[in-house]
């Protein structure tokens, strides 16, 4: 990610203009989601859920062991493809909200901490979902707050759909 940071930043450096600062690159902007966007991000995510619900248990299968996976008859390589290029939109969905710096933290940080936290797949999953949904509307919200949204009742209802989902 290191390389591929650098490389964006030095061909960045060759454009005359650029439609965005360098700062917003790094670490997102909110100002800077248009509608069109909002209707990708709404896409993709669709596109997910999808995926999701249609492979489920062969996802499974494969994370936890691609070999054993492939011995059942799993499409190990089309999965394997499928999954990347679904995380390649989603790096580049999340880009202009939370940036690059973000993004990979966004990834792996929701996952790993339900990993831990969970007794399943499935809830693990949610878990995960709902820890970066936190994330990101903890770190959103603080504009709203000058605004007078009632912060505390976002993070409420977040946490209690956290709790939710660990008790099943």
């Amino acid at each position: 990610m290191t390389g591929g940071l650098a490389l964006a930043i030095v061909l960045m450096s060759f454009g005359r203009t650029l439609s965005q600062s360098f700062s917003s690159y790094l670490f997102g902007s909110i100002v800077a989601v248009s509608t069109r966007h909002l209707w990708l991000i709404g896409g993709a995510a669709a596109i997910r859920i999808l995926f999701f619900l249609l492979f489920r248990r062969p996802m499974y299968a494969l994370t936890f062991d691609g070999e054993t996976a492939g011995i059942a008859g799993v499409p190990v390589r089309a999965l394997s493809t499928a999954f990347a290029v679904l995380t390649g939109m989603t790096v580049a969905a999340a880009m202009p909200i939370v940036g690059v710096l973000l993004v990979s933290a966004l990834l792996v940080l929701p996952a790993a901490l339900a990993l831990r936290m969970a007794g399943g797949f499935l809830s693990a999953i949610v878990i995960a979902v709902l820890i970066g949904l936190t994330g990101i509307f903890s770190g959103l919200t603080e504009e709203e707050i000058a605004a007078g949204e009632d912060y505390l009742s976002i993070m409420r209802s977040n946490l209690e759909a956290l709790k939710a989902a660990l008790n099943e």
